[in-house]
């Protein structure tokens, strides 16, 4: 039979989660950056007025999705409250891009994306579950 680990093992090992959450929370955390760089590009150079209400919420969804991000550490509860807000900006930024009216803002809106989904991925992580 194989020994459990002592209280100085499972502090250890406690740590080691502990700074892997950690790291995938400044992961997510970076993502949620280069998203606000990118709604910021796409907000600045918007030519259609009528789509100001629009990008405030994204920029709004975006900011609590950060505030949920930067309390949520070990809190399981905020970590799931994350992955919610990560797929309601992603609405959000979905309807932004499908009713833009020129192309050449794809990549940023593609960009966006991308960003959401490693930020949900890590949530997911801290969670427990990856593929």
């Amino acid at each position: 039979m194989k020994n459990l680990p002592n209280s100085s093992e499972n502090h250890l090992i406690n740590q080691r989660m502990e700074n892997k959450h950690h790291m995938m929370l400044n992961s997510a955390l970076e993502s949620l950056k280069n998203c606000k760089a990118a709604l910021d590009k796409i907000s600045k150079s918007c030519c259609m007025k009528e789509r100001s209400t629009k990008m405030k919420e994204a920029f709004t969804a975006l900011e609590g999705l950060v505030n949920t991000l930067n309390t949520a550490s070990e809190n399981q509860d905020k970590v799931q409250k994350s992955i919610e807000k990560i797929a309601e900006l992603g609405s959000k930024m979905g309807a932004l891009y499908a009713t833009c009216c020129t192309p050449i803002k794809a990549p940023l809106y593609q960009g966006i994306f991308k960003e959401l989904g490693i930020a949900h991925r890590r949530m997911w992580e801290i969670m427990g579950v990856s593929h």
